[in-house]
């Protein structure tokens, strides 16, 4: 038989958390999350996914699991995500790639979507900086690509891909990109200057936490 390992309801020490509001539930939740390092977090809407996500993300900073965790959310709600970071770790630095946001009169945040420069800029200022929290919208994510050379491999050690050579077949057209890629990237790499483009396994982030990762479902 088996029976599930129960974790402990108490609060934890998070620096620089105001915990008001917390249920005891989440803090079960964390440290089930903390020790497994990987898994999917399936509480229903309004039982506190957001803040358990932030909380997680400061755990691994503050623990030394991880250095540079990364947050991806749907555009629609990462105007959300932002003011979740301000509610539960006020004064927290955070740095959002994919919008940019500004406070009306009002007071409500305004977003404008970055351009490809601005991303990039964004890119290149996390590897020279430390925030307390990188929030990253799904379109943004979805343009970041890992360099050709790794990408390639990912590819030859690919099953299917090695079972089609293996039976003589042409390839599908994205297979046939990423290796003309890989070529024209081997063939210029000792001879021309990279651009100031940056790769996904440039950036030094070492953990990820998705917000509707069911998007993902087709990620191949």
């Amino acid at each position: 038989g088996f029976r599930q390992r129960a974790y402990s309801d108490a609060p934890m020490d998070v620096p620089g958390l105001n915990a008001e509001g917390l249920k005891s539930y989440q803090w079960s939740g964390l440290r089930w999350a903390l020790e497994a390092g990987k898994g999917i977090v399936a509480a229903d809407v309004g039982l506190g996914k957001t803040a358990r996500g932030l909380i997680l993300a400061r755990m691994l900073k503050v623990t030394g699991r991880a250095r540079r965790p990364m947050i991806v959310v749907p555009k629609s709600v990462l105007a959300n995500w932002l003011e979740e970071a301000g509610k539960w770790f006020p004064g927290a630095n955070v740095m959002v790639i994919g919008e940019t946001y500004t406070r009306d009169k009002n007071g409500a945040l305004k977003g404008r979507q970055d351009s490809a420069a601005e991303r990039n800029r964004k890119f290149h200022d996390i590897t020279q900086n430390d925030y307390d929290f990188i929030l990253i919208s799904q379109p943004a994510w979805n343009d970041l690509d890992l360099d050709p050379e790794t990408k390639a491999k990912y590819l030859d050690d690919d099953f299917w891909v090695q079972r089609g050579d293996s039976l003589g077949n042409a390839g599908d057209k994205r297979t046939k990109q990423i290796r003309e890629r890989y070529e024209q990237h081997m063939a210029g790499r000792d001879f021309e200057r990279r651009s100031d483009a940056i790769w996904f396994n440039d950036l030094g982030v070492d953990a990820i936490i998705a917000d509707e990762m069911h998007a993902y479902k087709n990620l191949y």
